[in-house]
C-alpha cells in the first residue's frame, strides 16, 4: 500500500450542528482511511462533548482548535495557523465556507501548500442582509478565486450559478451535492412516541418542526406566522387545534425574547415547542408528521434531505436546491409568504397519516435514489485523488526520459457519481 494522501480540513467552528459541520463530519466518517489521512483545524472552537467536534474525534481523526474569538484574528493568529499546517505537512488544503477559504487558503499557500479547494455552500450574501465582515470576505475571495484555489467545489447547482455571476471562477467550479446517510436517518415509530412523551403532548398530536439555527436567512418569523394561520380559524384557513410546532438549532430556545415575541402574537404559546441544539437529531426528525423549510436563502440543505430519509414529507420555501431535493414529494413555496407556507403544510396535514406515510415511503425512496452519501464520498475522493496525481506529473523532471517513462500518464478525472446535473463526463485538474 502507498503513502496516503493527507487532507487537512479548515473550518470557522465545530460547535454547532449546520450543513457545513455536517458535511465535514459525514465525509470524514465514510472516506477511506486506507488511501487518505484527514485532520481537522478549527479556527475557533471545536465544541463540548456531543458536538460535531467530539463527534469527529471519536472518528479517531485529530482536531487542532485555534480558540480564536470573532474578531480575534490578528498576526498572532496568522502564525498559528501557519505554524498548524506546517506542522501537519498536508498534500491538500480543503476549506469550508468564506472565512476558512480566504484565511485559509491565502496561508496554506504561504506554506507552500498548492492544492486548496474552497467548499461554498450558500448562495452569495447580500449586502446589508450579512454580516458585514462576511460580506467583505465574499468580496475578497471573489477577487482571490483566480489565483488561491485549484478547485471550489459547490453543493449546489444554483449556488455554484449565482457564485459565478457574482464573479467567482468560473473554470474552477465543480458541483458535488450534499448527500444523506439514510442508515442513520430511517423511520422511526418508537421515536413519534418518545418525543410527544418529552413534549407533554397526546400520543395522536401532529408534529410540525423547523430545524433551523435563529438566523435572518432562516426566517423564522414566516414559519411562526404561518404557524398562526394554520392553527386557528380565518384568512381562508380552519383551526388545527392538533397541531403542535417544534423547533429546534441554535438559538431556537426560551430565552430568545424575539422569538418568544413573535409567537405571542399567535396566541398559541402553549402549541409551540423551542427545544434549542440537540444532538438527536435523527430521532427528533423521525418523530415529525411533516417537516418545515422557512429560508429565504439556502444551497442544498441538509435538514430537507434528512427529514425525507426519515421518511417525513417537507414543505419548503423555493431556495436553492430545495425544490430539487422535494421533487414532487412535498410542497415548494415562495419565500417570504406565511399563507404560502401555512398552505402547504395544510394540504400534507388533509392527507391524513396513510397519506403522509406513503409520502414519506416516496420522499425517502427519492433520497436514497439520487443523493446517496456513498457517491458524494467517492466524489471528494476523486478529487482528492486527481489533484494529487496532477501535481505528481508537474514535479517530475520533465528531461529526464526515463523518469517520463516511469511517470503515470495524465488521465482526466471521471466523476463517479450518479446524482442528476453532475456529468459522468471528464474533468482534467488545472491550476
Amino acid at each position: 500500500m502507498g503513502r496516503r494522501i493527507t487532507v487537512l480540513h479548515l473550518i470557522t467552528d465545530l460547535n454547532g450542528v449546520g450543513g457545513a459541520e455536517t458535511a465535514l463530519y459525514n465525509l470524514l466518517r465514510y472516506m477511506d482511511h486506507d488511501r487518505f489521512a484527514s485532520e481537522v483545524i478549527v479556527l475557533r472552537t471545536k465544541g463540548t462533548e456531543g458536538t460535531i467536534g467530539d463527534q469527529i474525534e471519536k472518528l479517531g481523526v485529530p482536531v487542532h482548535e485555534l480558540g480564536l474569538r470573532r474578531a480575534e484574528l490578528g498576526f498572532r493568529s496568522l502564525v498559528a495557523l501557519a505554524r498548524t499546517i506546517r506542522a501537519i505537512e498536508p498534500d491538500i488544503v480543503q476549506t469550508w465556507l468564506y472565512h476558512p477559504d480566504v484565511i485559509g487558503g491565502i496561508v496554506a499557500r504561504l506554506c507552500g501548500v498548492r492544492p486548496v479547494i474552497w467548499n461554498l455552500r450558500s448562495s452569495p450574501p447580500r449586502k446589508g442582509e450579512a454580516r458585514a465582515t462576511t460580506y467583505w470576505v465574499f468580496r475578497l475571495g471573489r477577487i482571490l478565486s483566480g489565483s488561491i484555489p485549484y478547485r471550489i467545489v459547490c453543493c449546489s447547482e444554483r449556488a455554484l450559478t449565482e457564485h459565478v455571476a457574482a464573479g467567482f471562477s468560473a473554470r474552477k467550479m465543480v458541483l458535488i451535492r450534499n448527500g444523506f446517510d439514510a442508515g442513520r436517518y430511517r423511520p422511526d415509530p418508537q421515536a413519534r412516541l418518545s418525543v410527544r412523551t418529552e413534549l407533554g403532548v397526546a400520543s395522536n398530536a401532529l408534529l410540525v418542526g423547523l430545524v433551523a439555527r435563529f438566523h435572518a436567512y432562516k426566517d423564522h418569523a414566516t414559519f411562526v406566522r404561518s404557524a398562526g394561520l394554520l392553527a386557528r380559524s380565518g384568512d381562508g384557513f380552519v383551526a388545527r387545534h392538533d397541531v403542535h410546532f417544534v423547533l429546534c438549532g441554535q438559538g431556537v430556545d426560551p430565552g430568545n425574547r424575539t422569538l418568544a415575541e413573535w409567537i405571542d402574537e399567535t396566541g398559541l404559546t402553549e402549541r409551540f415547542h423551542l427545544l434549542g441544539r440537540r444532538t438527536d437529531m435523527p430521532r427528533l426528525m423521525a418523530s415529525l408528521d411533516i417537516a418545515a423549510l422557512s429560508s429565504v436563502s439556502e444551497a442544498f440543505p441538509n435538514v430537507v434531505g434528512e427529514a425525507m430519509s426519515c421518511g417525513v414529507p417537507c414543505a419548503v420555501t423555493d431556495v436553492g436546491d430545495c425544490g430539487r431535493i422535494v421533487g414532487d414529494t412535498g410542497g415548494v413555496v415562495p419565500p417570504g409568504n406565511p399563507a404560502a407556507l401555512a398552505a402547504a403544510i395544510v394540504e400534507l396535514l388533509a392527507i391524513g397519516e396513510a397519506g403522509r406515510r406513503q409520502l414519506g415511503a416516496r420522499a425517502r425512496a427519492r433520497v436514497c435514489e439520487l443523493f446517496p452519501l456513498e457517491s458524494v464520498v467517492a466524489q471528494y475522493e476523486g478529487l482528492y485523488a486527481s489533484l494529487c496525481e496532477s501535481r505528481a506529473q508537474r514535479d517530475a523532471p520533465q528531461a529526464d526520459a526515463a523518469a517520463d517513462i516511469a511517470a503515470p500518464v495524465v488521465r482526466s478525472v471521471t466523476a463517479p457519481s450518479t446524482l442528476p446535473g453532475v456529468a459522468r463526463g471528464t474533468r482534467r485538474a488545472r491550476d
